[in-house]
């Protein structure tokens, strides 16, 4: 696995977040990522539902997906650093959240398993200030032209 294909790939994914208040949320999610020459760009959605603490109901999230892939040709392990910026909110409440990511090649030609490396950055607004989130997510994402 020395090289990721160009193309566009779909992909989806579920995990888990806590926030501040140490809340647990199940999260889920699907997209597509447009991949050239190790850039990335694509769009995704996501939704997530509190674990505990009443009646809540699942919040909906679209973002811009901005990044990069790299690999290590050595370990067959690859690299993902990618932004996201919401979509559906004002500027000065729109989240950006910046994540690193590990992938493997899976059993077939351009499909992958992906999960986050560590907790993700997130600032909000026009703010200065970066907060980390808590989150472990695992997913597939597959090659499809």
């Amino acid at each position: 696995m020395s090289t990721i294909s160009d193309g566009i790939y779909t992909y989806k994914f579920s995990g888990f977040a806590q926030d501040a208040a140490t809340l647990g949320n199940f999260l889920v999610g699907l997209g597509w990522l447009e991949v050239t020459e190790g850039k990335v760009s694509g769009q995704h959605h996501s939704t997530h539902v509190r674990i505990s603490g009443g009646a809540e109901p699942p919040v909906h999230w679209q973002f811009a997906v901005t990044g990069h892939f790299s690999l290590d040709p050595t370990s067959h392990i690859g690299s993902a650093s990618l932004e996201f910026v919401q979509q559906d909110a004002t500027a000065n409440e729109a989240q950006t959240l910046t994540g690193d990511f590990s992938f493997v090649r899976a059993a077939a030609q351009d499909r992958y398993w992906v999960i986050s490396k560590a907790g993700t950055q997130v600032r909000t607004g026009r703010l200065p200030t970066t907060k980390i989130a808590m989150e472990v997510v695992e997913g597939e994402l597959i090659r499809i032209s």
